[in-house]
């Protein structure tokens, strides 16, 4: 079963096998069985009665290990979930692997202009998580205003990772990285901006096109909107750092259109700056 889900892991993001057991599948099913023994803790039937149910709707990329996330920050507030999600065979696999109380979690499978509503406007749903695109978020606000039911939206952000120049960037670039491509900057909750300062930026470049030259990733990953973006990077006056899936960027103005355009894709903006509080400054 756990071979099965990184290769799926593997196959959708562009990732290496290696990289996706261990940080996607592997970390998730901790979680989840971490999660378990929480839950069993509380073993007489009334605390395994939830006090609300939550419905939860991630992007249609939603990965697994933010859908174990997620569901146990539900968990924890003493609440049940209903989880829609483009597949939830892994999940289900483990839940039933660990004897997981019944009913705590529902999953359901569909297209997101099909269930989206409904999950909102439920008036058995004491919330909703909301994370994708902004064009049809409108219509979702409407239907939980409507019930006046508490409410989470994720309509994208350019998400940054600060680096301070103390900080053994060399030793932990697999973790700087590591919230970048798990979601490949598919999902509003991956870093899409890294900021350094100027006193690192020689050897921060030379550690990520290192990283990148040892752990190659072979993808067949294609979006329009991302061979768009990657085609405007020079006419933007940027430079390609790293090229190809994923591309990381250098040199682009902070007031550039790739600054600040969603581009749901794994197109990656790396900005020196001069001191440390310009980098805060440009988040």
């Amino acid at each position: 079963m756990k071979e099965e889900l990184v290769k799926n892991e593997s196959i959708e993001s562009g990732l290496p096998e290696s990289f996706c057991f261990e940080e996607i599948v592997d970390a998730a099913q901790k979680f989840i069985e971490n999660l378990s023994l929480e839950v069993r803790l509380f073993s007489r039937p009334e605390y395994l009665s939830p006090t609300g149910i939550i419905g939860i709707s991630g992007p249609r990329k939603m990965k697994f290990l933010y859908q174990a996330q997620w569901i146990a920050n539900c968990l924890a507030a003493g609440n049940g979930v209903i989880l829609k999600t483009d597949s939830g065979k892994g999940l289900r696999e483990i839940l039933k692997k660990l004897d997981f109380p019944q009913g705590l979690i529902q999953i359901i499978e569909g297209a997101d202009g099909e269930l989206n509503p409904i999950i909102a406007g439920h008036p058995g749903l004491a919330g909703f998580i909301y994370s994708g695109a902004f064009a049809p978020s409108g219509s979702l606000i409407e239907e939980v205003a409507k019930r006046k039911k508490k409410a989470q939206f994720f309509l994208g952000a350019k998400n940054s990772a600060l680096i301070h120049p103390d900080f053994d960037f060399k030793k932990n670039i697999k973790k700087i990285l590591q919230p970048a491509l798990v979601g490949m900057g598919q999902l509003d909750i991956n870093t899409h901006r890294f900021f350094i300062t100027q006193n690192i930026e020689k050897e921060f470049y030379e550690t990520l096109q290192n990283y990148f030259r040892e752990n190659p990733i072979q993808s067949n990953f294609y979006s329009e909107g991302f061979q768009q973006a990657t085609a405007r990077v020079v006419s933007e006056e940027g430079k390609i750092l790293v090229s190809g899936i994923p591309t990381f960027t250098r040199d682009l103005p902070n007031c550039s259109d790739l600054q600040q355009d969603q581009i749901f894709g794994p197109l990656f903006i790396v900005t020196s700056v001069k001191y440390v509080h310009e980098m805060v400054k440009w988040t």
